[in-house]
């Protein structure tokens, strides 16, 4: 918040300058961006997780598998 309130501030203090626009444009786009990948990220951890233990449990009860 306290960035986003600098940036506007300091906007408003440079009129309609469209490069200031620009840099507020491009934070927000790198934001949105690293938002997107850690929660690609996220889903694909537990994806594959939960596909590990369901290998693994498919594994034991077909007695493949080491028991536990």
């Amino acid at each position: 918040m306290t960035v986003l309130w600098h940036t506007h501030t300091f906007c408003q203090g440079l009129g309609s300058d469209p490069s200031c626009a620009n840099v507020v444009v491009v934070v927000v786009v790198v934001v949105v961006v690293v938002v997107v990948v850690v929660v690609v990220v996220v889903v694909v951890v537990v994806v594959v997780v939960s596909l590990n233990l369901i290998i693994e449990e498919t594994e034991i009860k077909e007695g493949i598998g080491p028991t536990t």
